[in-house]
């Protein structure tokens, strides 16, 4: 018997479209069943995906990796890439954890920018223009929050800071925006008091663009260099120490600035849905983002031993007692 192959493959004979996409978001999704804390959890997916295409321009990206999702949810993932309103959509078959399948998509993406967000998150109008102004303004930026995170300011910011102390103005202000925050610290059950960071944050301006100091990841957007500092090995299903560890430290490890926007731009909607937020959808309706032109860095290399010194005394323990006593107080 003789086994051969008879023609030639025609996706040999095809050219392959140019590369039209400049940001990618990714959304790891896990809902097994809709009872008990995931009685509206789809609900609360179809007003993320719902929000994110209202505000996000032609040349963005949408990938859904779901993980171990019911057949429900399956189907109305399966339905929008059918659609092509979902470019890629993997399916685990069980739940992997959230950092190994969100880095293993990361890795195989070729954007310059790639946003991380949770599924429970509803954008609102001009986060993606505001992200991405960043990121052509500052430089060696590598991860951006669409809320301001005040608190975070000590975390994994060296960068930041240097560049703060370096070329730009560090200040410490009146919160532009108090209502966010309090909205999110109260959706994720820490109550809606501001401390004082979180009252007045440390604002870092270069080139008459201002960003807040710190990000956090439930929802970030990130420069595609840091990825060859994301460890090889598999992060496990600690959820915390694997967002800490492959998510947080290659954007230090790489030179890269950590930053978020001034004012809000996203909700978190936690897993059940309420009211006003088909007010943020209606809100939407309508609006039409265009993309920029993007020239993503990359990180921070420091050339001279003297420049070296100085990141090494700024992210050291003993230093972050006293960065505050650099920062410009202009309270009001």
């Amino acid at each position: 018997m003789k086994f051969m192959r008879q023609g030639d493959n025609p996706a040999k004979l095809q050219t392959l479209p140019e590369q039209k996409y400049t940001h990618r978001v990714i959304i790891p999704i896990y809902i097994p069943n809709d009872s008990g804390y995931f009685q509206h959890s789809f609900e609360t997916v179809q007003l993320c995906i719902q929000s994110l295409l209202q505000t996000t321009h032609k040349q963005t990206a949408l990938t859904i990796i779901a993980n171990g999702c019911s057949k429900e949810v399956l189907n109305y993932l399966i339905d929008l890439t059918d659609q092509k309103i979902i470019d890629t959509l993997i399916i685990n078959a069980e739940n992997k954890g959230k950092v190994d399948p969100i880095v293993g998509a990361m890795k195989s993406c070729f954007e310059p920018l790639i946003t991380i967000t949770d599924c429970d998150v509803l954008f609102k109008v001009g986060w993606q223009r505001e992200v991405e102004n960043l990121y052509t303004v500052f430089p060696n930026l590598g991860m951006v929050s669409p809320i301001p995170f005040p608190a975070a300011y000590n975390t994994f910011t060296t960068w930041s800071w240097y560049l703060g102390f370096t070329k730009g103005n560090l200040t410490r202000e009146s919160n532009k925006d108090e209502e966010s925050l309090r909205l999110f610290k109260q959706s994720i059950g820490t109550g809606n008091q501001l401390t004082d960071i979180e009252k007045h944050p440390i604002y870092l301006t270069y080139k008459n663009k201002k960003a807040c100091l710190g990000a956090g990841h439930f929802c970030a957007t990130y420069n595609r260099n840091i990825i060859p500092y994301i460890p090889l090995t598999s992060s496990g299903l600690n959820i915390n120490n694997a967002e800490k560890d492959y998510l947080d430290k290659p954007v230090e490890q790489g030179g890269f600035l950590r930053l978020s926007t001034v004012t809000g731009y996203v909700y978190h909607m936690g897993n059940v849905p309420e009211a006003w937020m088909n007010g943020v959808i209606a809100q939407n309706n309508g609006y039409t983002e265009q993309p920029l032109k993007l020239v993503i860095d990359k990180g921070i290399k420091l050339p001279l031993k003297s420049n070296k010194w100085i990141a090494k005394i700024i992210s050291s323990p003993r230093f972050k007692k006293f960065k505050l006593l650099f920062v410009k107080h202009t309270r009001q």
